[in-house]
């Protein structure tokens, strides 16, 4: 019987260490519950210092599935003053737009970006013909920091 648990033993622990490895050849996601599903993933520069920030609503749940998980402008501009207040993000490069926002509209694609002298805001939607505009995704860029690893993507 103690050579029948040593085996069922030994088995979970090789079974737990190969899943371990499994994804150790992959990168890993930082990500933060900034609000009540609402994810946050920040990346880094070589200095350590935040190049950028993912901002997207949960789309799997415990309970369900959201196919349409979406953030409202308003939401997303609260955020962002959070994470980077209107003095840190220096002046309006561009004063277009709705609140120096420009947005752009191909098809069913929606992208409101805004370009300060630190940081650039871009968020991404499903351009809707009523009703106030929705976003499934959004970038905090830092301007004069390079991201690890090459391009910043967004």
């Amino acid at each position: 019987m103690a050579k029948l648990g040593m085996v069922l033993m030994s088995t979970v622990f090789i079974l737990a260490t190969l899943n371990e490895h499994k994804f150790n050849r992959l990168p890993s996601v930082e990500a933060y519950e900034i609000r009540p599903g609402i994810l946050m993933m920040p990346r880094y520069s070589d200095a350590g210092q935040v190049c950028q920030i993912v901002l997207e609503r949960r789309h799997v749940s415990p309970k369900n599935v959201d196919l349409d998980a979406e953030m409202s402008g308003e939401e997303l501009s609260r955020i962002f003053d959070e994470l980077v207040p209107k003095e840190e993000r220096g002046q309006p490069k561009l004063n277009l737009g709705d609140n120096g926002n420009i947005s752009m509209v191909d098809g069913h694609a929606l992208a409101t970006i805004a370009v300060y002298e630190n940081v650039s805001v871009r968020m991404y939607g499903k351009s809707k013909d009523t009703g106030p505009k929705s976003y499934v995704a959004a970038t905090i860029d830092w301007e004069k920091r390079k991201c690890r690893g090459g391009r910043r993507s967004g």
